[in-house]
């Protein structure tokens, strides 16, 4: 059937946290999937959306790994993580045309100089409303990253390309009349994977280079590259001056002008080599790049800034790297470093002056509710290449009946793996726990990354959970 996107209705009651699934299953056995959370929906309501098949993420790859959905053996509906009860409705499913549903018109850019901060999309399927993938790159799609951001932002959103292909290209159109803007600001992080084999082991890193492309209306097309990009979130300001003109066969072209601008594009290409820098080709697929606040800025200069904090070895002791001593000033800057990912009305974040025997001035208290779900507390983390470690070690004060979880992420290309310590009815007194990495169970799914010492540098989070199931009252660790 013509089209490039399906469109359906959707509603859910009952328990929250699950994701809706819709899936494409092709003959060859690849499987291509879309979730949306049911707490981006309104319950008992009836929420129409459309999802262009370039938003279809890669679910298992059992044929060719190509999005042929020309062949398609069915279509599957459904819903995943679910945890308790209710009901889930799908209604009026069509293919479509995506220009016919929604405005994919150009983005219209105003005094703020905003391109896209990424942070007013609510799913995976709207940054390609308006975003248009090349498609030629096996690996071309875009994801909504809500954890792994610069610390003033909402979201960022993922690009992914595949290695040894031709360029991911994600272009936005754009339009704008205001004069003064003399530059490009964005930020970017590179989260993609090394091949595991022996004979790409002579590579230190895989990370791609990048460009950033304006295309102008009388059709010249200006380039900067930076080649090789940083694995820590950095923001480049880059003046129209730094700019290179893709091609030198053009007779008197112009130069950039806010109002000559018809497309921002982004683009990303990695190839490995062998040690004599010839073709090594390997395919490897999951390569992430993050980009995050793009936007035209003015009286730019060229610059690199570092956006995070990175964990490094202590000065006074190398085999110790401090994650967080909580001294902070205030609940408010507590609150920027640590958060409850879930949307309850308790799990509130506070500093405490009652401490361990190691402790300074500050700890930090989690409230929760007996007999509720856990409030989910996070700490985003870039681990420095130069952490050594084998163990965890955290001073907790319970209330005699708190059970509490520690999770601990590894983000490796689009993979996530999630390990979990869990700790029973943990006392009302100040203890020191070091828990070995090998004593952390996978959770997240039945095989993947080793939490180890040599992986340490992939880990992307630490959060806590508590629960009991002793009362309804509400209580702290």
């Amino acid at each position: 059937m013509p089209g490039d996107s399906v469109k359906f209705k959707v509603k859910y009651n009952g328990t929250k946290g699950t994701n809706i699934l819709f899936r494409v299953y092709e003959q060859d056995q690849d499987r291509w999937s879309f979730k949306l959370p049911f707490s981006s929906i309104l319950e008992n309501e009836y929420y129409e959306i459309v999802i262009p098949y370039v938003a279809l993420m890669k679910s298992s790859i059992q044929g060719d790994g190509a999005k042929q959905l020309y062949y398609i053996l069915n279509l599957q509906f459904g819903l995943e993580g679910i945890y308790g009860t209710g009901s889930l409705s799908f209604k009026d499913f069509e293919i479509v045309y995506k220009e016919n549903e929604i405005d994919t018109s150009s983005k219209i850019i105003n005094e703020d100089g905003i391109i896209d901060d990424f942070d007013n999309y609510n799913n995976n399927a709207e940054p390609s409303y308006i975003w248009k993938l090349s498609n030629q790159n096996k690996d071309e799609l875009m994801t909504i990253e809500n954890s792994d951001k610069p610390s003033s932002s909402k979201n960022s959103i993922a690009l992914y390309y595949k290695a040894d292909m031709g360029p991911a290209i994600y272009t936005l159109p754009i339009s704008s009349t205001k004069q003064n803007f003399d530059g490009i600001s964005i930020c970017i992080k590179d989260k993609s994977i090394k091949n595991q084999l022996s004979v790409y082991s002579h590579l230190e890193n895989v990370h791609p280079d990048f460009a950033v492309v304006i295309t102008l209306k009388s059709g010249e097309e200006y380039r900067y590259m930076i080649n090789g990009l940083s694995s820590f979130w950095n923001e480049f300001n880059i003046p129209f001056t730094e700019f290179k003109l893709a091609s030198e066969d053009i007779a008197n072209p112009l130069d950039i002008t806010i109002e000559g601008i018809k497309y921002i594009s982004v683009a990303m290409q990695y190839f490995y080599k062998d040690n004599n820098n010839n073709s090594l080709p390997c395919y490897m697929s999951d390569n992430v790049v993050l980009i995050d606040n793009l936007k035209f800025i003015n009286n730019s200069t060229l610059s690199t800034t570092l956006l995070e904090k990175v964990i490094s070895p202590s000065k006074d002791d190398p085999n110790i790297a401090i994650i967080d001593d909580f001294e902070y000033d205030s609940n408010n800057t507590i609150n920027k470093s640590w958060y409850n990912a879930l949307s309850q009305d308790y799990g509130q974040i506070s500093l405490s002056d009652d401490v361990s025997t190691k402790g300074n001035n500050h700890s930090m208290k989690i409230n929760y509710i007996g007999n509720s779900a856990s409030p989910k507390i996070v700490r985003d983390l870039t681990i420095s290449s130069l952490v050594k470690g084998k163990a965890l070690s955290v001073d907790l004060k319970g209330d005699d009946k708190a059970t509490i979880y520690i999770n601990i992420y590894l983000s490796s290309g689009a993979n996530s793996y999630q390990y979990r310590y869990t700790l029973n009815n943990v006392v009302s007194s100040w203890n020191n726990y070091l828990i070995g990495f090998n004593n952390f169970e996978l959770v997240s799914s039945s095989n993947g990354m080793t939490l180890s010492s040599s992986n340490i540098i992939y880990v992307s989070k630490i959060t806590f959970g508590v629960v009991n199931y002793v009362n309804i009252l509400e209580s702290n660790i």
